[in-house]
């Protein structure tokens, strides 16, 4: 029996990573900007999503 293992190419993670980051960066800036939330609130999640 062959067995295949299955490649997952890093750089594609890392890629949809950053992009699933930035938009919930966006989306929190958007909360922040129509009062929802405030900066300390921001800069603490966005530090949360960045992983600072």
């Amino acid at each position: 029996m062959l067995n295949i293992k299955k490649h997952q190419d890093n750089d594609s993670n890392v890629s949809v990573n950053a992009d699933d980051s930035i938009a919930k960066v966006k989306k929190l800036k958007e909360l922040l900007d129509i009062g929802a939330i405030t900066k300390e609130e921001f800069e603490n999640k966005k530090k949360d999503i960045l992983g600072l």
